[in-house]
């Protein structure tokens, strides 16, 4: 078994890989360790596989000296790397690489390398990769210079990291990494892979497949770049990808249609600020379970204006009545409502529907969501104090020692590990307002 650390050291799970049953367990081919499934603790507040990287803890300080993190598939791989002196390689336990994953990585740099078995399995979870990568990609656009370096490396058939250091070594397989691709040509390739391109009808499908792809990217800059390469690739002219690009995009528009016209009215329909606007409805209303706590939960909770403010009148005008003798919903006077914006959401409210099949439930869910927001956003905040910190200590690291800059270093480590604690606890309470 291999004990899997959290960030600062601490072991949170443990995790193994045992072969398919009937195999002997003398047997340590290539084969049937590829064939191996791994094993992990099961989930709890503490662990959770989606947001831990094994190998981490060991080799952070390698991954910012040599500022690239290589992310293999098992416990065995980022032994063997080790071993051989490779020592910026963590696994991702199992699974296709997650935002939440990608998001801690870049806290120590911002060039990731994947390193995938060449079988369809590992084809399977790089292609599920980049599709839970979508997130992370709309919240720091991953493909844009300054920020996370996405590359891929494919090793050959019937090799995974470890067996390629025994048999190729470690040159061979520095060599290799060297030679990664990024993840948009990796993800151009896979998709041609498909299709047969001498035939008409699969190059259509093709392209087909790839702008769906290229609608998703939220650069402009870097849509039209990708497009070039497609166009390549495929030898079709580029105003014909536009064109069926800017086709998938309008559809994508009519089913906003909605949304648009809401914005148009002066109206934010945002998910974090429908979420607000939610709570906002269970308070006019009086109902749910959690009634109480979003009453009590505190304007810091809402991030815009119009929502915070008609909030801080309904707590007003609640917590000077009896909860019991209050007449639901809750009426507010023209002149509690003096600026407009306030107004028009508190009329909206009102005439929508409270149209809530479980009263209980829908309080709930927007209570957990509305800690779940706040929380990230001070994962957001330390996170940004954190990479200030470690990027001090990174050029802490390369000026000439002395006691001053020991006890310095100190202060900064100190610093880091306390920030990375909170962090932690953070993320645990995080978890515990899953809806």
């Amino acid at each position: 078994m291999f004990p899997i650390k959290d960030v600062v050291g601490r072991t949170v799970g443990f995790g193994g890989r045992r072969t398919e049953e009937g195999s002997s367990s003398s047997a340590k081919s290539p084969a049937n360790l590829q064939s191996a499934k791994y094993i992990n603790t099961p989930e709890t507040k503490v662990y959770s596989k989606s947001r831990n990287i094994y190998g981490l803890f060991e080799s952070k300080n390698s991954i910012i000296e040599s500022d690239r993190a290589l992310v293999v598939e098992g416990y065995t791989d980022v032994v063997a790397l080790h071993q051989s002196g490779i020592n910026n390689a963590v696994a991702s336990l199992g699974t296709a690489l997650t935002a939440e994953q990608v998001e801690l990585l870049g806290r120590f740099t911002k060039n990731v390398t994947l390193v995938f078995d060449s079988d369809a399995a590992g084809q399977s979870a790089s292609l599920r990769g980049i599709e839970r990568l979508k997130e992370y990609n709309e919240r720091l656009d991953l493909y844009r210079e300054g920020n996370i370096d996405m590359r891929i490396t494919v090793l050959e058939e019937g090799f995974d990291p470890a067996d390629y250091i025994l048999k190729k070594g470690k040159e061979a397989f520095l060599e290799k990494v060297s030679s990664s691709v990024s993840m948009i040509d990796f993800t151009i390739d896979t998709v041609l892979k498909k299709y047969n391109l001498e035939n008409l009808s699969h190059r259509l499908r093709a392209a087909d497949e790839l702008m769906e792809f290229v609608s998703s990217l939220s650069s402009k800059i870097m849509q039209e770049e990708v497009i070039k390469k497609i166009s390549g690739k495929l030898n079709m002219a580029e105003n014909l990808l536009i064109e069926q690009l800017l086709k998938k995009m309008q559809k994508k528009t009519l089913h906003t249609l909605q949304e648009v016209q809401a914005q148009s009215a002066g109206y934010d329909v945002s998910p974090a600020r429908n979420i607000e606007v939610e709570a906002l409805k269970i308070l006019i209303n009086g109902i749910g379970e959690k009634f109480s706590e979003l009453l009590e939960i505190g304007q810091e909770y809402f991030r815009f204006e119009e929502t915070k403010k008609l909030y801080l009148i309904l707590r007003d005008i609640i917590n000077r009545e009896n909860r019991a003798s209050l007449n639901f919903p809750v009426q507010i006077s023209s002149d509690m409502l003096e600026e407009e914006p306030v107004k028009k959401l508190y009329n909206l409210i009102i005439f929508s529907p409270g149209d809530y099949s479980d009263y209980s439930l829908a309080s709930r869910e927007v209570y957990n969501n509305l800690k779940r927001i706040y929380i990230t956003d001070r994962i957001g905040e330390i996170n940004i104090q954190l990479k200030k910190m470690e990027n001090y200590l990174k050029s802490l690291t390369k000026m000439e020692a002395s006691e001053e800059l020991i006890i310095k270093r100190q202060k900064v480590e100190k610093r880091i590990k306390e920030l990375t604690l909170k962090l932690n606890d953070l993320e645990v309470e995080k978890r515990s307002f899953a809806s």
